[in-house]
């Protein structure tokens, strides 16, 4: 909507507007991320990592499972804000 009315103009507002929500909101969204992953046992960090390390997706699902929706969660509301401040910008 925002291209067919501003036509180029328009995806040069909606790229400011997303550096600028990301910039102001990627402390909070990073805090949130490690904060979860912080909540798993040194043991847990180290299996993960390594199935990381391997590609091993199997092994690592059982953790991103339990990790992804609380951080999906706790994100929630940074994402509407980000969303609003972007649309507002565009808009």
């Amino acid at each position: 909507m925002v291209k067919a009315r501003d036509g180029a103009s328009g995806d040069q507002k909606l790229a400011q507007g997303i550096d600028a929500a990301v910039k102001r909101h990627s402390a909070e969204w990073e805090k949130n991320l490690v904060g979860r992953w912080q909540s798993l046992s040194a043991t847990e960090i180290g299996q993960a990592c390594t199935a990381m390390q391997k590609n091993d997706r199997r092994s690592f699902m059982p953790f991103a499972e339990r990790i992804g929706p609380r951080v999906q969660s706790l994100n929630k509301p940074l994402l509407r804000s980000a969303t609003k401040e972007v649309l507002k910008t565009a808009w």
